[in-house]
């Protein structure tokens, strides 16, 4: 119950601000995408659904996984926040799953990519990357990960654009 209350919170959050709405109207692609095997498939968009218990798995471990999310029109970038990890099932799913370790940010708009690389701590959280720019694209590149240990597939939970911009999304969260 307590699970299905934030993420209902968290996609209301994420729908108050400026442009996390278009992030979540906008379409998703990824290097490969896991099938499990009870037949679930763990796709990009799943990525930018708001919800902490579903996110995009890396079906294929191979050198080049990307996240890449198209907002459907130019956008205003001052900030990627990305929460890491399989967390469908809190602790116990983060450590099994594979997570990112180092990642590139990269704003796709017309002119030159804005990029910036990042080296993610291995714990639950969400990180906010400071990276300004006016793009179309945001792609993710995970350059190295941590391991699972039991699983070898990589996850990405949730991933918001300007998620900090609304002062009233994040006391309505600190008051939650």
């Amino acid at each position: 119950h307590g699970q299905h209350t934030m993420n209902a919170l968290l996609l209301g959050l994420l729908l108050q601000t400026g442009t996390a709405d278009a992030a979540t109207a906008g379409r998703a692609a990824a290097s490969s995408t896991l099938v499990d095997d009870e037949g679930v498939r763990h796709l990009p968009r799943l990525a930018m659904d708001g919800l902490m218990a579903s996110g995009w798995g890396e079906g294929d471990s191979g050198e080049d996984s990307w996240l890449e999310i198209d907002l459907g029109k130019t956008q205003d970038i001052k900030e990627v926040s990305i929460w890491p990890g399989n967390l469908s099932e809190g602790k116990k799913s983060f450590k099994e799953y594979a997570r990112p370790k180092t990642i590139v940010v990269e704003l796709r708009g017309r002119g030159e990519p804005v990029t910036k690389e990042l080296v993610l701590e291995d714990r639950m959280h969400r990180l906010d990357i400071p990276i300004e720019g006016s793009a179309r694209k945001l792609r993710i590149h995970v350059q190295d990960r941590y391991e699972g240990m039991e699983f070898s597939d990589l996850f990405i939970a949730e991933v918001g654009i300007n998620f900090n911009d609304s002062a009233e999304a994040i006391s309505r969260l600190v008051e939650w």
